[in-house]
Parts: C-alpha cells; sequence; structure tokens
C-alpha cells in the first residue's frame, strides 16, 4: 500500500511539474509537423479521428546473442543452457476510428517461451481487444480523458508432452492453459507542444483462470491424489489485478519520435490459489520504443521491455501460486516493427454526417 501511495504521489508530482515547465519551454521548443499519429501499444487518450486506421506488426525476441544484459540467465534459476528461457513474439496492432470520440483496438501476439533442447516451447496465444470512449478534451490545464473497456486472454499449450508416468501406475496429461480478463482503463493525456506529451493510466481488470489436466488415477494411493488435487487448485483460480502508470512521448526531429512507459501491476489472487509471498504478485514494467518516419504514412521502429518478474500479470495462466516463485526475476526483450496509417474516412463515411 505504500508503495502505491508512493507512485501516485509520484504522478502527481510529475504532472504539475510538467504544467509548470510547459510555457518556458515551449519558448525554446520548435512546434515541428506532426506525422502519422503512430499510437501503437502506448497507452494514451488521444484517438484515432473517424475513418483513420493504423496497423502495426512487430518481432520481439530475448535469447544468448540479445541478451547483452543477461536478463535470460537471471530468468531462470538453474541451467539456463541452450534455449531454456528463449523468448519469441510476433505482434499486430490495429487501432479504427469508429467516430470521433470512439475507437477500437485489437492486439494478437503469437508467443514462444523456451523450456530447454529437451521440452520445446511454450505457445502462447494472446489476444486483446478494446473499446476506448473519449470522455474529456483537454484544455490548458487539465488533460483528455478517455475511459476503455477490454477483454484480453491468454492460451498456453505444448505445457508437457507426453503424458508423465505416475508410479506406480497412472498417467497425468497436460493439456492447454488459458486465462481470460475483463477490465476497464481510465486514461489521462496532456500535450504541450506538437512535439511532446505525457501519460497515465489506472486499470482494474478480473481474471479466470482454467486448465486441461487429464488424470488417470489407476493404482495411486490417497496421499497422491491429494497432491495433484492441489496442483489442480492452484491451476484453476480467479484473480483481481490493479495496473497504475505513466509515460511520455517526445518528436526529436520530424523524423525521429521516442516514447517510454512505467507500469505496476498487483496480482491478487482468489482463495482458490494458494497464496505466495507478496513478492510474486506484483511486477514492474518499463517499456520504450525510437520509431522513423519515412513517410506521413509509413513509420519503423525498435522497441523493448523490462520485467521484474517476467510476464506475471501479462501471461496469467503461467503463473499460479507454485510458478510464481520460479519467476521472481528480472527478464526483458528487444524488437523491430512497422507501422502504417491512412484515412479512409473520405471512402467509408462520404455524404454520411458524424
Amino acid at each position: 500500500m505504500s508503495l502505491t501511495k508512493t507512485t501516485c504521489t509520484f504522478l502527481v508530482a510529475f504532472w504539475l511539474c510538467c504544467l509548470s515547465a510547459a510555457p518556458v519551454l515551449a519558448e525554446y521548443i520548435d512546434n515541428i509537423p506532426p506525422g502519422l499519429p503512430l499510437y501503437t501499444d502506448v497507452p494514451t487518450a488521444y484517438l484515432l479521428s473517424k475513418g483513420q486506421l493504423e496497423v502495426s506488426a512487430s518481432y520481439r525476441t530475448v535469447n544468448d546473442t540479445v541478451d547483452i544484459f543477461d536478463f535470460k540467465e537471471s530468468a531462470i534459476p538453474g541451467d539456463n543452457i541452450g534455449t531454456l528461457g528463449d523468448y519469441h513474439g510476433l505482434q499486430g496492432i490495429f487501432h479504427f476510428g469508429l467516430r470521433d470520440g470512439l475507437q477500437i483496438s485489437y492486439k494478437g501476439e503469437l508467443r514462444e517461451l523456451g523450456l530447454g533442447r529437451s521440452r520445446g516451447d511454450v505457445e502462447v496465444t494472446s489476444h486483446d481487444v478494446m473499446l476506448k470512449q473519449r470522455l474529456v478534451v483537454e484544455d490548458s490545464w487539465y488533460p483528455t480523458v478517455a475511459l476503455g473497456a477490454f477483454y484480453r486472454g491468454n492460451r498456453g499449450e505444448n505445457i508437457a508432452n507426453p503424458p508423465l508416468p505416475l508410479l506406480p501406475q497412472g498417467t497425468i496429461t497436460f493439456g492447454g492453459i488459458e486465462d481470460d480478463s475483463y477490465g476497464v482503463t481510465l486514461l489521462a493525456s496532456k500535450s504541450f507542444s506538437t512535439r511532446w506529451s505525457i501519460h497515465a493510466l489506472a486499470e482494474y481488470s478480473r481474471t479466470n483462470v482454467n486448465s486441461e489436466f487429464g488424470i488417470d488415477p489407476a493404482g495411486l494411493g490417497a496421499s497422491v491424489l491429494m497432491d495433484l488435487a492441489d496442483i489442480l487448485e492452484e491451476s484453476d483460480y480467479q484473480s483481481d489485478n490493479f495496473t497504475i502508470g505513466f509515460g511520455g512521448v517526445f518528436q526529436i526531429t520530424p523524423k525521429f519520435v521516442v516514447s517510454a512507459d512505467y507500469k505496476r501491476i498487483q496480482v491478487n489472487r482468489s482463495s482458490e490459489s494458494r497464496t505466495p509471498p507478496k513478492a510474486f504478485n506484483s511486477n514492474n514494467v518499463v517499456a520504450w520504443r525510437l520509431s522513423y518516419l519515412t513517410r506521413s504514412w509509413l513509420a519503423f521502429s525498435v522497441n523493448g521491455a523490462y520485467f521484474t518478474n517476467q510476464f506475471l500479470g501479462e501471461i496469467h495462466s503461467l503463473y499460479n501460486a507454485t510458478t510464481a516463485r520460479k519467476f521472481n526475476k528480472d527478464y526483458g526483450y528487444l524488437g523491430i516493427g512497422i507501422t502504417v496509417f491512412h484515412d479512409f474516412s473520405s471512402l467509408l463515411f462520404s455524404g454520411r454526417r458524424s
């Protein structure tokens, strides 16, 4: 709780500092004509206008070559030989303005998390759909405010194959594992020139985690069955998730734009899952992007992210009360991406009223 209060206090102080500095900085910052919106995955309250479309695709990875800060080694305790701890992800993002002040967004990702040469990769498919409504348009001393309602889901497969033998008899089969989250997010953004802006968010979501375990109990004793029941209980649970964060966007030159965000995720699991120590219920995430605008409708970027508890709070189904202890480590990845923008308003809404 003290950390939450400290973070909120910092957000307020940061916001007031930026408001106070804006008139002074404006005298030294020349306005640069903006290019495409470049919203990508920035948690901003700004929305595309009616008929505008922005599509992004990126590839993110970490392996022994990319891992210059040794995140992969520290992420997996013990053996980190070969592909253990490797990550590969292909992400697509879609934003479309349904009307002025209302936007729909979709983010999908195919991920592979390395378990080592002999065990292969966990394959995770992720979906994120959000409908965002603008509530307030900014003025001199207050920001643009938007409210978003969203669904997020992850489906993990290839957890273990083939079935594992249980002595003296019986087997346990690990199928897919999935989580579904529904929530709302409140976003605020404030621009101080055409070159730079800041944003903040507060978010709540409710997650249901379900697993697919098949057990052949032939010949198993009561104690073994009770242990298996505990495993199943930990793998099917609910959680309440709270997120707060802030960040900024700055256009360095007419061609280069940089942005960075910080967010803290707090996960409160239900009684169906034994609660791990508090250190394994939170995650701090820092993301950054550097984009190069080659045209008014095209941009290329490099991006990255850093996590204090790997994907805790991002892929709920992989981290229950037991497995969360194994991921109380730093993690990160690097990526490259492309973004395209087009205004379809004249084509789709010609002759129609707003």
